[in-house]
């Protein structure tokens, strides 16, 4: 049996920079796309805080659809009852009120983003 030394190609010799794609000369072994020397900065901004922005986006969305409707079976429901009427008016308008201020913000961070140069809501 013959000694492995530290240039074996098999025991001491590191991975070859072959295995790596040749997309980006400036990728290191352990780097890649969204990862380096900015600590993953373009993961973060380039997907997770659009994901993140999208998904509020849609759970507000769905809140408010949910509780217009929840608000309306009220309305109707409250038979001339001033107090249900009062209540189904609340929700209905906190249910509007609470879109118009999700749109608001999601156009507000278009527009600072785009000022900024940045996409954050692909």
């Amino acid at each position: 049996m013959a000694f492995a030394g530290p240039n074996d190609p098999v025991v001491g010799a590191p991975p070859p920079m072959s295995w790596l794609p040749l997309v980006n000369p400036n990728w290191g072994p352990w780097t890649g796309p969204g990862l380096g020397s900015n600590f993953g900065m373009n993961f973060f901004t380039g997907r997770l805080v659009p994901f993140a922005v999208s998904f509020v986006m849609f759970i507000v969305m769905a809140a408010s659809v949910i509780f217009s409707i929840v608000g309306g079976i009220m309305w109707i429901t409250s038979g001339g009852n001033k107090e249900g009427l009062a209540k189904a008016k609340n929700t209905v308008t906190y249910a509007i009120l609470g879109l118009v201020l999700a749109l608001g913000s999601f156009i507000a961070l278009n527009i600072v983003g785009r000022f900024f140069g940045s996409n954050l809501l692909r």
